[in-house]
């Protein structure tokens, strides 16, 4: 009988080894495909360097990595890092980096493309502490830039829509305030509204009653003082004795009459504010050079005292006057005119901007109506002669004729017979003067002479004190021949 030979068998757990392992090898390439899709559908890019003997390759890029930095795989994929750096494919190599220190590394990294990317590198390590692989992960930073700029830009664009939009409310604010249709006060009023912040002087020229001291107070309220306060001073209406005491103040007992504590003067009183000289060529010669030390050196001293005191004031000024014409003469002092005349701005008469008077005069209307509960209007005829008129007294001579029409007519319709004197077309607007063709004594005459040049001062200044000043004479003088002109 043959002898059997024993079949080779293997053992049962070796066969149970076998299946394990491929099951394994099978979850391994499974991971392994995931990790791939992982990797390729990654929007940041991503860069894998395997280290052999010291040396750096470049194992795989994944598609972000080509999109952002403009570099194909096949260009650079298995060549040695030292090279693509010497080439300058890029200005540094941060896996080069992570090499030299040993740790993870983040750098900007300039591609030959032009592109820029923020790369960082981190190094992993073998079982023996040695690097094997650095995993680099980079972002964009040229579409980070031009989001940057596009903010940025975005950002000045809505910087210069709200400074426009703050001009115009600005502006649209300034028009509540100061009535006008005419493009001369337009200009100016644009020029004002530039110089407001600044800290420079302005001399605000112009007839009496165009408005100079409105025009001072939008200086100040556009100004960086706004919350300080705003004091006018009319130079003309203090006595000349007294104008030096009250703008600069006394120590005790520093002349007879005086304070006892002494007082402190309106440039000081005006601490972060602004002070408003109005009629500044009445301000005596006497105390110009006070004032012009002042504007030099912002500071004050009062009378008696002998240490000068910093204050901080911006000043404005005002006249009717010409003072270039008062400087050659002598009665004002040539560096206190430039100093204050450094933006010299001129309001024109309303004469020479008629198309204001249908503006101002709704304006004055209407405040009648709110001051008196009243509800009435001006004839044709009316607005025709108030836009014949020359208005000497400019706007403060307007808006009194309009209250005085308004509060005298008996009639909703205001008329020609409600006209003062001075606008009646009765009688011519040069009606200031004497009647020679008349047989008359020359007392009689003398008397009707002074009193058309008092009504004609009084008509020119609308203050007995100022007329009274042009004139020469005492204002008890005015205000009593004014009273009982007999």
């Amino acid at each position: 009988m043959p002898e059997e030979h024993p079949q080779s068998v293997l053992p049962a757990d070796s066969l149970l080894s076998q299946a394990e392992m491929a099951r394994e090898l099978e979850r391994l390439q499974e991971l392994n495909r995931e990790l791939n899709v992982i990797i390729d559908s990654c929007h940041d890019s991503i860069v894998t360097v395997d280290v052999v003997d010291g040396e750096a390759y470049l194992r795989r890029i994944n598609p972000a990595c080509e999109r952002i930095t403009g570099l194909k795989a096949g260009e650079i994929i298995g060549r040695r890092l030292k090279d693509i750096e010497k080439e300058s494919i890029v200005s540094e190599s941060v896996s080069l980096k992570v090499l030299e220190k040993k740790q993870a590394v983040s750098i900007i990294q300039k591609i030959k493309t032009g592109r820029e990317v923020m790369y960082t590198g981190t190094p992993i390590l073998g079982k023996d502490g040695e690097i094997k692989t650095v995993v680099c992960t980079g972002w964009d930073l040229t579409e980070l830039n031009s989001l940057r700029q596009a903010l940025l830009e975005s950002q000045e664009m809505a910087q210069k829509y709200r400074l426009e939009l703050a001009e115009l409310t600005k502006k649209s604010m300034v028009m509540e305030r100061i009535i006008f249709d005419s493009e001369s006060l337009e200009r100016i009023m644009e020029i004002v509204l530039r110089i407001a912040p600044l800290e420079v002087s302005v001399l605000i020229l112009g007839e009496s009653g165009v408005g100079k001291q409105l025009v001072a107070r939008i200086i100040h309220d556009y100004s960086k003082r706004n919350k300080g306060p705003f004091i006018k001073v009319d130079c003309g209406a203090i006595p000349p004795s007294l104008i030096e005491s009250e703008l600069f103040g006394f120590r005790e007992g520093s002349f007879t009459g005086a304070k006892k504590q002494g007082k402190a003067g309106i440039l000081e009183a005006a601490e972060g504010g602004t002070v408003f000289l109005d009629e500044i060529a009445e301000l005596p010669l006497a105390v110009q050079p006070k004032l012009l030390r002042f504007l030099q050196d912002s500071e004050v001293q009062r009378i008696g005292d002998v240490k000068p005191k910093v204050v901080n004031v911006r000043v404005l000024a005002a006249t009717n006057r010409n003072l270039e014409e008062m400087v050659r003469e002598g009665t004002f002092r040539e560096d206190l005119f430039y100093r204050l005349n450094v933006v010299p701005i001129t309001i024109p008469p309303l004469r020479e901007r008629r198309e204001d008077i249908v503006p101002l005069t709704r304006h004055f209307l209407d405040e009648c109506d709110r001051r008196y509960s009243l509800r009435k209007v001006f004839s044709s005829e009316v607005m025709k002669r108030f836009l014949e008129y020359n208005w000497p007294g400019n706007i403060r001579q307007l808006e009194n004729v309009i209250h005085r029409m308004v509060v005298v007519s008996r009639d909703q319709v205001v008329g020609l017979e409600d006209l003062p004197p001075e606008l009646s077309l009765k009688k011519p607007q040069t009606t200031l003067q004497v009647n020679l063709d008349r047989t008359t004594s020359l007392k009689l005459a003398l008397k009707e002479l002074e009193q058309l040049m008092i009504q004609k001062a009084y008509l020119k200044h609308h203050s007995i004190y100022k007329a009274a000043k042009e004139l020469g004479v005492h204002p008890s003088t005015v205000s009593r021949k004014m009273a009982n002109p007999k």
